[in-house]
């Protein structure tokens, strides 16, 4: 279900939203999610709801929550929901044992890093990483990359690189470095290129010469395509 467009969806008195596990709620732009007093909102622990920030929520005073559903308050929203801070990563990015849920893609702009440690990032079924050509994903210390829901696959990894130069330096390239680490339940664990036609019909290439370090490290279901 999505709400957007100024809509909002309104949960009153008596009445209770029950968010199952592997449903999805997305409210975007100006959408609002209401739950007033004597209202019941309950999230299951493997429910998603994706949000663009705080402003697409409104838990009235004496709003409830319902049997089995997680701790929601005003002020831990963002954090229990995960929302994640940032969609698009245009500079040098740390994000530090942390859990964040994306219902689109997540871009990693040329020239910028981000830095994952003991961070856990979800994706929705249609959703996947793009790492352009000079910019770098680090993966450390358990870090996983896997999907919202277990009983679905999410797109997987994207390295975007230049095949007419060299790998060295590296900044030439979308670089991919894991230590420790794991993708999982992706269609493509690592695609180093780009799955589009950019040379002429049904030709995908002009993407590829990305690179993938990986230390102790694995990807699930399919591994890496070069």
């Amino acid at each position: 279900m999505t709400i957007q467009n100024d809509a909002k969806l309104i949960v009153k008195s008596g009445c209770e939203l029950i968010i199952e596990d592997c449903g999805n709620l997305v409210i975007r732009e100006n959408g609002q999610l209401v739950v007033e007093s004597g209202g019941k909102i309950t999230i299951k622990p493997g429910a998603n709801v994706f949000m663009d920030g705080i402003a697409n929520i409104n838990l009235q005073s004496g709003f409830l929550t319902g049997i089995g559903g997680i701790a929601i308050t005003m002020s831990n929203a963002l954090v229990v929901l995960g929302v994640p801070p940032l969609k698009q990563i245009i500079a040098t990015t740390n994000w530090n044992v942390g859990t964040y849920k994306f219902f689109d893609d997540l871009y990693i702009s040329s020239g910028a890093t981000l830095n994952l440690t003991g961070t856990t990032l979800k994706f929705f079924r249609s959703a996947n990483v793009n790492v352009g050509r000079g910019a770098k994903l680090n993966m450390t210390t358990n870090s996983i990359l896997t999907s919202t829901c277990g009983d679905e696959l999410w797109q997987g990894v994207e390295v975007w690189g230049n095949p007419s130069l060299s790998q060295t330096p590296s900044t030439n390239q979308g670089h991919v470095v894991m230590n420790n680490s794991k993708i999982e339940l992706a269609r493509t664990g690592v695609l180093c290129d780009r799955p589009m036609p950019t040379d002429g019909p049904g030709v995908p290439s002009g993407n590829g010469g990305g690179i993938i370090q990986a230390y102790n490290s694995h990807s699930g279901y399919r591994l890496w395509r070069i």
